[in-house]
């Protein structure tokens, strides 16, 4: 499609979003928007079901939901997609492909991402709270600093994500044993907890990490990290 094209589209769009009578709800499902610029737009209550976004440009846009209905970005493509600072936020990107995307500080608050392809995006900082991520492919994501308290992570692929400092607090991570640490992964079996060369139950883990983790010179930061990990394993069942 081409910009300009686009840019009428949008405009009734936000004339709709005002309940102006000369607006419209933007149709751009199945449509082609490589490199296309969207950069803070509201397309809040869009639909983009099965979108190609491939490569556009969408920092600081709005894509949340509004009132009662969702943004519709399931099937969409997102790969390589700038998506810094974006508004995702009760976003329906079930199954969508954000592979490579940029996501760093943004908001996908409550968004629903199962199934969702976001190997080797970058999420460093993203909001990612009570987000649905079951089944999502997180391989070789970059979560750093990322909020994922309540989150529903169960059966994801977390393989060479990084966490650190991630907020993992209530997360739910059933069905997943491996998560990278910032000097070693943690793999997560049966009740037994390996990290690097140690390997416990997690209750001894829970009682001993401080003591491991200055005999493995650990510094004060990383023990308390690889704690938090082990705060959110023990709420696994």
């Amino acid at each position: 499609m081409e910009q300009k094209e686009l840019n009428v589209i949008l405009e009734k769009h936000l004339k709709w979003l005002n309940n102006s009578e000369d607006g419209e709800q933007a149709d751009l499902s199945n449509t082609d928007l490589r490199y296309a610029d969207l950069s803070n737009t509201d397309l809040s209550e869009a639909d983009l079901n099965n979108a190609n976004l491939n490569n556009a440009n969408l920092r600081g846009a709005n894509l949340s939901y509004a009132g009662l209905s969702y943004t519709n970005l399931r099937y969409a493509d997102l790969s390589n997609t700038d998506l810094r600072y974006a508004d995702l936020s009760n976003t329906d990107l079930r199954e969508a492909d954000l592979r490579e995307a940029d996501l760093r500080e943004a908001d996908l608050n409550n968004a629903n991402l199962r199934g969702a392809n976001l190997s080797y995006a970058g999420l460093s900082y993203a909001g990612l709270s009570y987000t649905n991520l079951r089944y999502a492919d997180l391989s070789n994501t970059d979560l750093r600093y990322a909020d994922l308290s309540e989150a529903d992570l169960r059966e994801a692929d977390l393989n060479n994500a990084n966490l650190r400092g991630a907020d993992l607090n209530n997360a739910n991570l059933k069905g997943y044993n491996w998560i990278k640490g910032s000097s070693f992964d943690l793999q997560f079996y049966n009740g037994f907890l390996q990290i690097g060369c140690e390997k416990h139950s997690l209750e001894y883990w829970l009682i001993m990490y401080e003591v491991i983790g200055k005999e493995n010179d650990f510094t004060e930061g990383q023990i308390k990290e690889y704690k938090n990990y082990m705060d959110t394993l023990k709420n696994i069942k």
